[in-house]
């Protein structure tokens, strides 16, 4: 009897290690689709002249430049302004432009530069734009920024 629960305990114990392995694998293979996600995704804006431009000369973007950046950021990436405004839509105009900015990668001087801003004035954006997302979606997170949040949406 006491052999038979050790039998049990033991085939069960090998099937969740085999399970724990398996899921091992998919998390690395997830790893690199995403790494790959992200180089491929950094190609196509350097091969696309108005975010390759965006990210390296940030000067006062005009409102039909900002028209073209967010058509180009739906082809780009899966729909993510849709996505967004979707998921939460009472985020303006403004804080749509501040999430295409950061899921270039595209620093707050250069945010700044491109809105015509003050750098703190686009730190107290960011804030009041990750109160808005939170309030729809929840917290973050744990170590989860909206800059790391908008990267991986």
């Amino acid at each position: 009897m006491l052999q038979q629960h050790i039998d049990k305990y033991s085939s069960s114990l090998n099937e969740k290690s085999k399970e724990l392995e398996r899921l091992g694998l998919l998390g690395e293979e997830n790893q690199r689709l995403h790494d790959r996600e992200r180089f491929l995704c950094n190609q196509l804006i350097k091969k696309t002249d108005v975010l390759y431009r965006l990210k390296t000369k940030p000067q006062y973007m005009k409102d039909e430049q900002w028209e073209e950046v967010k058509e180009t950021m739906n082809l780009l990436f899966d729909n993510y302004i849709v996505r967004l405004s979707t998921l939460v839509p009472s985020l303006t105009e403004s804080d749509l432009q501040i999430c295409c900015f950061i899921k270039l990668g595209i620093a707050n001087p250069g945010i700044a530069d491109l809105l015509g801003i003050e750098s703190t004035s686009v730190s107290k954006r960011k804030l009041r734009l990750k109160e808005r997302i939170t309030q729809k979606i929840g917290a973050f997170g744990k170590g989860q920024t909206l800059d790391l949040w908008l990267w991986e949406f």
